[in-house]
C-alpha cells in the first residue's frame, strides 16, 4: 500500500549579523500580521474568508513598514492565524490566550524546490542568501518540500525547520499471533501499559526539571530591569530548550521501542482541554508530559511499519470497569487511585486497570473488523 507521509527535518543554521537583521524584521512583521488578523476577526468574521493575497496586499497599503518583508512570509502568517481561528472557535474571551500562543522570534512560509546547497555547509535560502548550515541529515530525493520554518531560541541559536512529504510503500504486517498493547494516559507517568510497566523520563531531565524551578525562584528575587533578572532569564531558557529536547529525544526512543515490540497499540481519546478545565492542578503536568507529541509520533512509527494505533472513544469507561470481571463503578472518584470491585474483590491500580481494558477493547475492534471483511 502507497501512502503519504510527513516528515520534518530540523538544522542548526548560523546567520551572519545583516542576516539576523533580516530575520529580525521578517519574525516581528509575521507576529504583527498574525495578531492584527486575530484582532480583525473579532470585528469582522469575514476577514478569513478573504484572499490571503488581497488582505495583506491591503494591509500593506496601509502599513508601509511591512513591505519590507516578502509577501509569501506575511501571506503565511495570515493562513496560520485564520486556520487557528477556524480550529478553536475564537472568541473575546479567548483573544488573549490565543494571541499569547504566538510569541518569540519565528516565522515560515511556503517552498516547493529543492534546498540549494552551494556545499556542503552552506545553503541558499529565499530572502536571506547564503548561509551556513549544520547539514547532518539528508532530505529524500522523492521527498516534496512545502515548506519551510526558522526560529531563534533565547539565548541566540537560530533553527530551520524543512517540512516535505514523500509517498511510501507500507507493508501490512501479516501474523497469527498479533501483539495488542494498551496505554492508559497518566499525568503522573505519561502513561500506564497493559503490562504495567510505567513511562520515566532519564534522571537528567527530573535534575534539569530541578534546576528549572531553582532558577524560577530565584528570578522572582531580581528587579525586572536589573543584569541579574536578564542573566537569570537567558538561564531559565537555555535550561528549558536542554530539558525540551531531552524529553523529545527519550519520547522518540520509547515510540520506537513500543512500534517494533507490538502490532496494535490501544490508546483513549482524551479531552485534555476538559480535564484542564475541569482540575486545573492537572494543567501543569498534562502541558509538561506532552501526550499530543507521543500519540504522533508513536502514530507515524506505527504506520510505517504496518502496524495499527487504535484510539478508542473517550466515552468507553475504561476507569471505571473492572478488567476481570467487567463491573462498572459508575461512583469512582478521580481522587482514587486503586480500583476495588465491589463485584468480584479485585483490588489493582486504577491506571493498570484502564490500560488493561483498553487492551480488551483494542481486541474486540479488532474481531469485530475480520467478522465485517
Amino acid at each position: 500500500m502507497i501512502k503519504k507521509i510527513w516528515r520534518s527535518y530540523k538544522y542548526r543554521i548560523y546567520p551572519t549579523k545583516s542576516q539576523k537583521s533580516l530575520f529580525l524584521d521578517y519574525a516581528s512583521n509575521y507576529l504583527f500580521v498574525y495578531d492584527w488578523t486575530f484582532n480583525a476577526y473579532l470585528s469582522d468574521p469575514s476577514i478569513i474568508k478573504t484572499d490571503p493575497t488581497n488582505a495583506i496586499s491591503a494591509l500593506q497599503n496601509d502599513k508601509t513598514f511591512l513591505t519590507t518583508t516578502p509577501l509569501s512570509i506575511l501571506r503565511a502568517s495570515f493562513v496560520e492565524a485564520t486556520m487557528g481561528i477556524e480550529r478553536q472557535k475564537l472568541t473575546k474571551e479567548t483573544q488573549s490566550k490565543h494571541l499569547r500562543k504566538r510569541n518569540g522570534l519565528n516565522f515560515r512560509f511556503v517552498y516547493r524546490k529543492r534546498l540549494n546547497l552551494s556545499s556542503e555547509n552552506h545553503v541558499e535560502l529565499p530572502f536571506l542568501g547564503s548561509m551556513k548550515i549544520s547539514y547532518h541529515r539528508n532530505i529524500p530525493e522523492s521527498a516534496s518540500i512545502s515548506q519551510l520554518h526558522f526560529s531563534k531560541t533565547a539565548d541566540d541559536k537560530y533553527f530551520m525547520n524543512v517540512l516535505f512529504s514523500m509517498d511510501a510503500i507500507i507493508q501490512m504486517a501479516k501474523k497469527k499471533t498479533i501483539k495488542v498493547l494498551g496505554l492508559d494516559y497518566s499525568t503522573s507517568t505519561l502513561y500506564v501499559s497493559s503490562n504495567n510497566e510505567r513511562f520515566e523520563f532519564p534522571k537528567k531531565a527530573i535534575l534539569l526539571n530541578k534546576r528549572l524551578k531553582s532558577q524560577l525562584e530565584k528570578l522572582r528575587t531580581h528587579e525586572t530591569s536589573s543584569k541579574n533578572y536578564a542573566r537569570t532569564s537567558l538561564n531559565i531558557s537555555k535550561t528549558k530548550f536542554k530539558l525540551r529536547n531531552l524529553k523529545k529525544d527519550w519520547i522518540n526512543k520509547i515510540t520506537t521501542s513500543i512500534s517494533e515490540s507490538f502490532d496494535v497499540v490501544v490508546i483513549e481519546n482524551i479531552n485534555l482541554n476538559e480535564m484542564i478545565r475541569k482540575s486545573k492542578g492537572l494543567a501543569k503536568n498534562i502541558y509538561q508530559e506532552n501526550w499530543s507529541d507521543f500519540k504522533n509520533i508513536l502514530k507515524y512509527k506505527l504506520d510505517e511499519r504496518g502496524k495499527r494505533l487504535i484510539v478508542v472513544s473517550r466515552w468507553f469507561k475504561s476507569s471505571k470497569m473492572c478488567s476481570n470481571c467487567g463491573f462498572v463503578k459508575e461512583d469512582l472518584q478521580i481522587t482514587d487511585r486503586i480500583y476495588i470491585c465491589p463485584s468480584c474483590g479485585l483490588k489493582i491500580d486504577r491506571d493498570y486497570n484502564a490500560a488493561i481494558n483498553l487492551k480488551h477493547e483494542g481486541i474486540r475492534l479488532l474481531k469485530q473488523e475480520l467478522r465485517n471483511h
